[in-house]
């Protein structure tokens, strides 16, 4: 770790050193301004162009059609471009979208830490408290995401249909269960719970959705440590397989230096999400096993889909 930090801070210093034009690099992110991983994405940027000369990032907001949107952008400008994308889309397979022969991943944001709440029961044993309902609601903001796959997961653990429910934001999906709107389950940051549940005496948060439990409520346990594989990955930007290699990894060293400056406090606070591994070859080995991942998950998510038409 310690020789790829140095690696990483000589590329800096060439990059910095060597007199030519500034390239622009322009990232299409697939999410509105509003979205909670923005200011990290932005921070990260305005890191990157303070402390080097050789590249300006631009960040360029081209939401919907499922991230779709924002790699057919890449697409018309291969080479001077990235896409953020989150592996966490059945739908993505299902198109084709991610296709491993034609993008290749540079950087990670970092992994989704999200907290799944319910308002069934008043207890806070995790997941078990569900067994023996027999229908859950969930409401998040697309099919086949990560909250649509683990209200399934949940469905086949405990023998129960679920339902799910589409909204603009995961927050809205957790002011309609907080509210008894219809809604059983929801997935959403933490920040913001004590005063959700002072409005809802039911509302527990069952898992967390991050590799290890959450400082901030301890007690609750990870999807898997209660026998669920999470289906919650990072956002990680992507380039088409026609950008220079060479830039590609001069580009991988100058976001994952500016996110190490940040800190991994600062980092968490802007966006919620786990900082990004800075090992670059942990973090292909992440990427493809998170692909892989989640095309058994699509099979599993047609399996359901089909099993709820019958």
């Amino acid at each position: 770790m310690k020789n790829f930090k140095k690696i990483l801070l000589v590329i800096i210093l060439l990059l910095s050193a060597t007199v030519h034009a500034v390239e622009k690099i322009t990232i299409f992110f697939p999410y509105a301004a509003s979205a909670s991983s923005t200011p990290a994405m932005l921070a990260v940027i305005d890191e990157a162009n303070k402390m080097q000369s050789s590249f300006k990032f631009v960040l360029e907001f081209k939401p919907g059609g499922n991230q779709s949107i924002s790699v057919k952008a890449m697409d018309q400008d291969p080479r001077n471009s990235l896409a953020l994308i989150a592996p966490a889309y059945v739908e993505n397979y299902r198109s084709k979208l991610i296709d491993k022969n034609n993008y290749v991943p540079v950087w990670s944001l970092g992994d989704a830490c999200w907290a799944v709440f319910t308002n069934v029961g008043a207890t806070s044993t995790g997941i078990n408290s569900l067994a023996g309902i027999d229908e859950l609601v969930v409401g998040g903001v697309g099919f086949g995401n990560a909250t649509h796959l683990t209200g399934i997961m949940l469905g086949e653990k405990y023998k129960f249909n679920t339902r799910y429910v589409i909204f603009k934001s995961n927050t809205d999906a957790l002011i309609n269960l907080v509210g008894n709107n219809g809604v059983n389950m929801a997935i959403d940051k933490i920040e913001g719970f004590a005063s959700f549940k002072s409005r809802n005496d039911n509302l527990q948060v069952l898992a967390v959705s991050c590799p290890n439990r959450m400082t901030a409520i301890p007690g609750v346990k990870t999807l898997k440590e209660q026998g669920i594989n999470s289906p919650f990955v990072f956002n990680i930007l992507i380039a088409n397989k026609y950008m220079d290699d060479e830039k590609r990894t001069k580009i991988r060293a100058v976001l994952t230096l500016a996110a190490e400056r940040m800190g991994a406090d600062a980092f968490m606070k802007l966006s919620g999400l786990i900082p990004p591994q800075f090992n670059k070859t942990s973090q292909d080995e992440y990427y493809f096993k998170s692909l892989l991942k989640f095309e058994l998950l699509t099979i599993r998510y047609e399996k359901a889909i089909e099993n709820a038409k019958k």
